[in-house]
Order: structure tokens, then sequence, then C-alpha cells
């Protein structure tokens, strides 16, 4: 995240619930800070303004607390809903409710205005309200954006898993596919393909095709197909050793299988 520029903290604060709990409040100023101004991708992962990917192992070496100090703060924000979480096996997606509110210009620092002032605070005025049309127009978006980012996360981090960092282009090609298929089915196209040792998308793509043009769109309907296909290759060798293992049978009876 950047470390560069600043966050607006109200004196208001003074009378939220949690100021008088150190921990509490040291773990949310922190997320504040270091939350995404913007939308925006960090190392593959889709983040909305007010979101950011951290550990409770970072938070402990930045603010000297321990996990369970840690951890009692961030059930705490959740409880009072001032943050949410979206858990992984990978990483934790924080987000801090009402950002766009915490950040918003202040209108008593408008009183202290010159008249001169006055006339300039009007891009302000609209600057707020823009930040409550953005809240509106992300809330009435996030059921569908969310499920969507969560799926481009969980193939970009397969992809990176068993490929490598990936390009630009493999991002498009992924988002591509999303609108086709489920996020499992991409994410066992890629494990496949690394499995033969072809890490490149064009393998994963072929992977892909097939799939579309035998109408498979579950993991139940690939790994069945898998199942079928390595059963059809190891049948010839296994009727070759049981030919084999009679040969030996009939050898060892003193009979010529040829007579």
């Amino acid at each position: 995240m950047a470390n560069e520029g600043f966050i607006k903290l109200y004196r208001k604060m003074l009378e939220w619930g949690w100021y008088d709990d150190g921990p509490t409040k040291d773990v949310f100023i922190h997320l504040l800070l270091i939350a995404s101004y913007e939308d925006k991708f960090y190392r593959g992962i889709p983040l909305e303004r007010g979101q950011v990917v951290t550990t409770v192992k970072e938070m402990e070496v930045k603010l000297g607390l321990t996990t369970r100090q840690i951890r009692t703060a961030l059930s705490k924000l959740i409880s009072t809903n001032e943050v949410t979480k979206k858990s992984t096996s990978k990483f934790t997606i924080y987000t801090i409710n009402n950002y766009a509110d915490y950040q918003a210009c202040d209108k008593q620092s408008d009183k202290r205005a010159t008249n001169e002032r006055q006339t300039s605070d009007k891009p302000s005025n609209t600057k707020k309200v823009r930040s409550k049309e953005y809240i509106a127009t992300t809330a009435a978006s996030d059921a569908g954006c969310d499920l969507y980012n969560q799926d481009l996360s969980d193939c970009i981090q397969c992809y990176e898993q068993n490929c490598g960092s990936i390009p630009r282009a493999v991002s498009d090609e992924i988002k591509a596919a999303l609108q086709k298929f489920p996020a499992a089915i991409i994410c066992r196209a890629i494990e496949e393909a690394a499995v033969h040792n072809s890490r490149r998308w064009s393998y994963i793509s072929q992977i892909l095709a097939r799939c579309e043009q035998e109408g498979i769109y579950t993991v139940e309907a690939f790994k069945a197909k898998r199942d079928s296909a390595k059963a059809a290759r190891t049948a010839p060798r296994q009727n070759d050793a049981t030919a084999a293992m009679e040969r030996l049978k009939q050898l060892a009876k003193g009979v010529n299988a040829d007579d």
C-alpha cells in the first residue's frame, strides 16, 4: 500500500465507542492508513476503495500488539460493523465500512473559511455528494461484483502458484473465461496444465475449449472425464500385463500356448 499522502481523522472520533480501547483503536486507525483509497489490483487481488489485504502477523509487527489483542480488536470492530473481512486459504481482505464517510470533506472546516474561501468550498461540497453517490453505486453493485472479484482472484492465485507470475494478457484471458466457466473449472484446467508441464495459457485454453465442446461445466464432470481418459490409457497396459501373466502360468505348467 502507498506510504504517501494522508488520511483524515476527525475530532468526533473522541466520542467513538472504541476510542478508550487502545488495541481496538490502534487496529482501526492502522487499517484506515493502509486501506486502498481507490479501486486497484494488489498482487493480482482486486481491491475496492477502503479495502486492504493484510494479515494478523503483519499487524503484530507494525503495532507491537499480540496475536490475541489483534484478533480481539478485529472481532470488536466486526461486531459493531466498523469492519468486515473476507478470508480465503491464502489471504484476508478487510473492508472498512463507510470508508468514504471517514475520508469525506469536513463541513465544520468550511465555517472557518473567509468569504473568499466560501466560494471555493463548493467543489468540496460537490466532492462529498459524489462520495455519497459512490457509496450508493458500490452498494448496488456489490452483490454481483464481489463474487466475480473473488473468482478472478482465485484464478489468478491458482495461476501464480502453478505457472508463475501472471502477465496482464493472461489476466484478461481469465476474465474472458469467467464469462463462460466457473472459477473451479478454470483452476482445474490450470492445475492439469501444470501436471503435464505445459505452464502456458495456450495449453490451458485448449483444455477449456474441450470442456466447452463436451459441455463440461462442473468439477464433477471434469474429474469424471479425466478419470475416464486415464482408464482408457491404462486399459491396454493392463490387458498386456494380464496376457503376460497367463503366458507365464502356462509355461510354468509346461503347456505351450500355441498347441
